[in-house]
């Protein structure tokens, strides 16, 4: 496990808790978690491919929650776009279940993904 003080969201979220404390930024750190579906995925054995859904958290520092959702989705687009194997008349959709403001220091970056199958 990587120590929370080379990650990057560790310095960047403590120095805007900082900079807000003594009223320098009026950015905030967020918490946003989004949904992306259909995201077609390929057994490396079989080579059967089966539609999936996901959830992913990401922190983003921005000035509004508008841009916070923005650059989330952006985040997990390009993570999630070059394993996904959707044809092109099922793009992947994505969307954001919620947004929070994280009041402090964030420790780490989540990473990862949560999948489900669809049936």
């Amino acid at each position: 496990m990587r120590p929370f003080v080379i990650e990057e969201i560790f310095w960047s979220s403590a120095t805007h808790a900082f900079l807000r404390a003594i009223g320098v930024s009026r950015r905030n750190v967020y918490r946003v978690m989004v949904r992306a579906e259909p995201v077609w995925l390929r057994d490396v054995e079989s080579g059967r491919r089966t539609a999936a859904g996901l959830f992913a958290t990401r922190v983003v520092i921005a000035s509004s929650e508008a841009r916070a959702r923005d650059a989330a989705v952006a985040l997990v687009r390009e993570a999630v776009l070059p394993i996904s194997g959707n044809p092109k008349e099922t793009p992947v959709l994505f969307e954001v279940e919620e947004a929070e403001v994280v009041r402090g220091v964030v420790w780490r970056q989540p990473r990862g993904f949560t999948l489900w199958e669809e049936n």
